[in-house]
């Protein structure tokens, strides 16, 4: 398997990236929000929350936030301590979804594609 065009390759193989259309336009370290297709998104970093670059996003009428592989149903997830993550960032970070969610919010988490 050939998996020098990957991105996030940690062992010096040369990565073409995405096209630059693809680049973001805009970054964050906070929060914010925008609309589109008539549904408001709120967005936010997650400091320290996994890694050192983990953010949310939440669809407010549609009651959805996801949360990378910051949070599992299934157990904690490993913390990244080379790339910035720590418990007390995931702590925080968990407590700052809960307080946008309520009963009916469902939480998404990465998605694995096999």
């Amino acid at each position: 398997m050939d998996v020098s065009g990957l991105l996030g390759s940690r062992r010096g193989a040369v990565c073409e990236g995405p096209p630059k259309a693809a680049w973001p336009t805009e970054t964050f370290v906070d929060k914010g929000t925008l609309k589109t297709g008539g549904e408001e998104i709120g967005y936010g970093y997650l400091l320290m929350a996994h890694t050192s670059g983990d953010c949310y996003v939440h669809f407010k009428s549609a009651n959805v936030i996801a949360v990378g592989d910051v949070a599992s149903p299934v157990k904690d997830p490993e913390l990244d301590w080379f790339t910035g993550g720590w418990v007390g960032g995931r702590v925080d970070s968990m407590d700052l979804v809960l307080a946008l969610a309520n009963d009916q919010t469902k939480v998404i988490r990465r998605m694995v594609l096999r």
